[in-house]
């Protein structure tokens, strides 16, 4: 589950139990989920709101957006509806007000600044920052919390104190008066603006996207959430977007704990389906193979030439599910691969060639070969099949009849040495929920199947 989808668990549930106007079925929403260093935007529709059992579900009804928004490995909770993110939460202001104070304060005094020391004071939320500038970044950051952008008295100035031995010396136009940098409303408004007004484009994207992305859109609120989601400022300029746009917005009651309780929610299953049961992967699970000669990366003595002259790596082993990884008992990891084997003409004894493409052998002829299934509880997963341990790691051999492989999955060469050969194009698919289950497969034929416990 993801901070928005979070966000919005507990978000919704707020006016349902304070019973002020309910959603009804089809209604759409914004969370923004403001933070430190991302501002992540979401929306949803309601499919199911019933009140008086205070049941209600969302569904997704478009694709994400934004690189800061990962996507999911599968759809757990029938929940998002397109997410932007970006790099424009309160970080963004912390940079502004950096800037401004280097500006201020010239490179002797900024040097002087960035000389302080002070023990186990050296980083902030989101980056390294020096403990001088830390001290300031602490004194104003009491004006950042309470800005509303409002200018009720024209005058109004905030000082934050320098430390000693820096702005000595008054200078009205840099703003450093009595050994303080001197910020106005219009200075501080200036710090919030790239932020605040990233969050607006983000949010007027999000509402085209709704427009077009839903047949009969009907956007009720907004919902303003996270640390920075309480800024007066912000609140404010969100509000005067929704106005304009006829739609609600209100600020969540718990803007730091929304995250946490809304994740609590959900995997309680209160006013909504509980999250489906997943399971944590015991072991990894791969197939020996060979892989591409490297003697940087491989033993000498795996080294394998085939026919074709191409040098070979022997005796590897490649994993496909990694210990740790989350299964979903509805809907299991599946990892494919593909691969060929390469067998002499010769080992089908009446092949004949039809008008260049080859031709099934017969069925009494048969051409086994072995697909290797491991698995392993070792937190580190070897790299070469000989690591492996017999009595602790599962080795599993399944043989395969490459004779039954259609026709559409056997091609045929001629080499002027070796002479014809073909190859035999087949598919391995580990797939693991509560059980484990291996197939190998050719052209859509099962060659091999097999199943063992997770």
């Amino acid at each position: 589950m993801n901070e928005p989808e979070a966000c919005a668990h507990f978000t919704l549930r707020e006016p349902w139990r304070q019973r002020r106007g309910p959603f009804k079925k089809n209604d759409c929403f914004i969370i923004i989920d403001a933070g430190g260093g991302t501002v992540d935007i979401a929306a949803y529709r309601a499919t199911t709101a019933d009140p008086v059992i205070q049941q209600l579900k969302i569904e997704q009804i478009g694709a994400p957006l934004g690189a800061s928004t990962p996507k999911p490995r599968r759809r757990v909770l029938r929940m998002v509806l397109i997410c932007i993110g970006d790099t424009c939460g309160a970080a963004l202001i912390d940079t502004s007000f950096e800037k401004l104070v280097k500006d201020r304060l010239g490179a002797e005094d900024w040097e002087k600044l960035n000389s302080i020391t002070s023990p186990g004071n050296t980083t902030g939320g989101h980056k390294v920052v020096q403990p001088g500038l830390q001290m300031l970044l602490q004194r104003f950051k009491p004006v950042m919390h309470m800005f509303d952008g409002e200018v009720r008295d024209p005058d109004l100035k905030w000082p934050i104190q320098l430390p000693r031995g820096i702005g000595e010396t008054d200078d009205e136009e840099r703003g450093i008066l009595n050994g303080a940098l001197v910020f106005t409303a219009d200075d501080v408004r200036a710090m919030f603006a790239q932020s605040v007004e990233k969050t607006i484009v983000l949010l007027s994207q999000m509402v085209t996207q709704i427009k077009f992305s839903t047949k009969h859109p009907k956007l009720k609120r907004i919902f303003l959430t996270g640390g920075f989601g309480r800024n007066p400022y912000l609140f404010s300029r969100i509000s005067e977007f929704g106005r304009n746009k006829g739609i609600a917005v209100e600020v969540n009651s718990d803007g730091w704990g929304a995250v946490a309780q809304g994740a609590i929610i959900k995997t309680l299953g209160l006013y909504s389906d509980k999250p489906l049961p997943v399971k944590i992967c015991p072991r990894h699970y791969g197939i020996k193979m060979r892989s591409q000669f490297s003697p940087h990366r491989h033993r000498e003595s795996d080294k394998e030439v085939d026919v074709q002259g191409v040098a070979w790596a022997t005796e590897q082993v490649r994993w496909f599910v990694e210990q740790g990884d989350t299964i979903f008992l509805d809907n299991p990891i599946v990892a494919q691969f593909q691969c060929h084997w390469t067998v002499k003409a010769s080992d089908f004894p009446d092949r004949q060639a039809k008008k260049g493409r080859a031709a099934k052998p017969p069925q009494s002829v048969q051409v086994l070969r072995n697909v290797v299934f491991v698995a392993t509880a070792k937190e580190e997963a070897p790299a070469r099949f000989d690591d492996l341990d017999g009595s602790e790691d599962l080795i599993l051999t399944l043989q395969c009849d490459l004779a039954k492989a259609p026709d559409g999955a056997i091609s045929e060469f001629t080499d002027k040495v070796v002479g014809k050969y073909v190859k035999i194009w087949t598919e391995v698919a580990i797939s693991v929920s509560d059980r484990v289950y291996i197939k190998v497969t050719s052209g859509g034929k099962t060659l091999c199947i097999k199943e063992v416990p997770l």
